[in-house]
Order: C-alpha cells, then structure tokens, then sequence
C-alpha cells in the first residue's frame, strides 16, 4: 500500500533545511516523504520544502526527534484522533503555508517550527488555532524544546477546514520575527 495511502495516526512536520542530510537520514531509514509544497503556489521551491513524514510513537525518527535538539527544534508531530491518509492530512497543512494579515498581505510562515508553536500558543484563540490544527486532536513538541508538556493543543472537535487564518499585521510580525 502506498505510503500516501494508509490510514496514519501521527505525520512530523519537518523543516528539513536545518538538518544536516535530512533525506539521506530518511531514506535510510526507509521513510517516504511527502513535500509539504508539493501542488502549491510553492512548488517551484519544491526542493526547501518542509516534510510531511508518517511516524509511529517510539519508532527511529521519532526518538531522533526526542533526543536530539536541532531535530527537535525542526519539527513539530500532529497526532490525529482518527486515522485519515496523509494526502487528506496534508491539503489540511497546506493551507497555512501562507498567512494573511488583516490587510491582505500574505506571509509565508513557519506554522511547522516548535518556537512559533509554542508562541501560537500563547497568542491565539482555541478558535484560531483549531484553524491552523484543522483535523489534527493535538500538536506535539519534542520534549527537548518543552520539557513540561509536550502535547500542546488538544481542541474539542478537530476538523476539517479550507478556511486560512487571519492575524492582525502586528501579530504577524512577532510571530515571524
């Protein structure tokens, strides 16, 4: 079965330009990846794309995430309350690829990056980050970079949604600063 087909319970959001030989560690360890670009306005910067990547609690990339800090301050892991393919899941994510700002602007924005998470958690309303969480019942961050809970957002009904999130400009500019 296609990697891009099974049903998944959680998928890494990876940045993988800030990890020293990325997708030869991947290959290696004979994970499929899916380019969070692929089919966006982003596609030609195809190959600087953040990974989408399925996982399993405690399995190779999972423990690198955990034990190793410029991993863990790369990605962030969406855990899904119901099983969904990762194609479904990332049309979900793609959506936050860019931002928009109250005046229209579109920013192109790290949703993937544990700081900006952790920041988002801080600034938005359960209702805004529902938006940017879509289907997904929580958003882990590797204990390394939030040693208290690493679970940070668990909304009541997750869902699916093609709506993209609006933030005042000054927001904006602190979350990207």
């Amino acid at each position: 079965m296609s990697e891009s087909l099974k049903k998944i319970h959680y998928v890494m959001v990876l940045d993988q330009l800030r990890i020293n030989d990325c997708k030869a560690w991947l290959a290696a360890h004979n994970y499929e990846v899916l380019p969070l670009y692929l089919d966006t306005e982003w596609a030609p910067q195809l190959e600087n794309s953040p990974l989408l990547i399925t996982l399993e609690k405690l399995d190779p990339l999972w423990m690198q995430w955990e034990e190793d800090m410029n991993w863990a301050s790369s990605g962030i892991v969406y855990q899904l309350r119901d099983p969904m393919t990762l194609d479904d899941l990332a049309v979900q994510l793609r959506k936050n690829i860019t931002i928009k700002s109250q005046n229209g602007k579109l920013w192109l924005w790290r949703f993937y990056s544990p700081k900006i998470w952790k920041q988002l958690s801080q600034l938005l309303t359960s209702q805004q980050l529902q938006l940017i969480q879509g289907c997904a019942s929580a958003v882990h961050l590797s204990p390394l970079v939030s040693p208290a809970h690493n679970a940070l957002v668990y909304p009541n009904n997750p869902v699916m949604t093609s709506h993209q999130l609006i933030l005042p400009d000054t927001m904006i500019e602190e979350l990207i600063a």
